[in-house]
């Protein structure tokens, strides 16, 4: 049986987005989506993915879902099959995964549901709940981007949106590497400006060693460090700290393997706007 919220304070606006939310809505780290959804007055609760494809199977007409939230407590807690199925039903229809705690190595040793939006419980209510909104009131919005990008394309196009009527064709960005650290980023470096250009970026590797000559300071810098170690952290910091300092108008985004929940946010109060995992999304990137 589903559980129908029902607030009549929130009615205005919403009353034509209908959301599913399934998963354990009890659990105290969910209670953020949980009063995101509330603004929704149409929207169901679902203990899991088969009570809701029982539901969506026995209702006439079928019913109309404009979003579903898996609240996920651990890996491997919603079944991929039956989430398959429902997909061939809704194929159009966003699907956001919202991550629990116990799920932050999911990427290394567990099941991630492919083809979802993925975010962090702890990152809802800064993020999520905005991307929801822009959702419902036809927006931009990330949950509505084919969930096959990777999450530094997603943030080079919003970027490119929010410039594109300032500044069109003087959008910069930096690919950052930086030998000291005795990191063969140098070449991935080279890759991934050429994967920038394709968001119509003027883009530039620029290399730590040399930042006497740098020029204008850029839009978005890209820095792909490798992966983290305790040898290396301390001296990414020791990095990041001079580039904020020097660049405090441009966009830091850092792109690692796998970073530990703590290790991003270290990294984030050292100067970091965004640390990205190369194994952020499933087989969707």
């Amino acid at each position: 049986m589903d559980r129908h919220f029902s607030f009549l304070s929130f009615v205005i606006g919403h009353l034509s987005f209908k959301i599913v939310i399934l998963g354990d809505v009890d659990r105290p780290e969910f209670a953020g989506v949980l009063h995101s959804v509330r603004g929704y007055p149409d929207s169901r609760a679902f203990v899991d993915l088969l009570t809701l494809e029982a539901w969506v199977q026995t209702s006439s007409p079928l019913p109309v879902i404009d979003a579903i939230l898996i609240l996920q407590s651990y890996s491997g807690e919603h079944p991929a099959s039956v989430l398959n199925r429902i997909r061939q039903t809704y194929p159009i229809t966003p699907v956001i995964t919202v991550l629990g705690s116990w799920c932050e190595g999911e990427l290394r040793t567990g099941w991630p549901l492919a083809g979802t939006h993925r975010i962090y419980w702890n990152d809802w209510v800064k993020q999520g709940e905005n991307e929801l909104f822009a959702l419902s009131e036809g927006k931009f919005s990330v949950f509505a981007l084919p969930p096959i990008w990777r999450e530094e394309e997603i943030l080079l196009e919003q970027t490119k949106r929010k410039t594109a009527t300032e500044s069109p064709t003087n959008r910069q960005c930096w690919i950052f590497t930086c030998r000291s650290l005795n990191r063969p980023d140098f070449e991935m470096g080279r890759l991934l400006q050429k994967r920038m250009q394709l968001f119509g970026f003027l883009t530039s590797v620029i290399d730590w060693d040399s930042r006497s000559d740098w020029g204008a300071p850029p839009e978005v810098l890209l820095w792909n460090p490798g992966l983290i170690d305790d040898n290396s952290l301390a001296k990414i910091i020791e990095v990041l700290k001079e580039l904020r300092e020097k660049l405090p108008q441009t966009t830091i985004l850092l792109q690692t393997n796998s970073p530990r929940t703590d290790e991003i946010r270290t990294l984030c109060e050292n100067g970091a706007d965004r640390v990205i995992s190369v194994l952020s999304r499933s087989p969707w990137p």
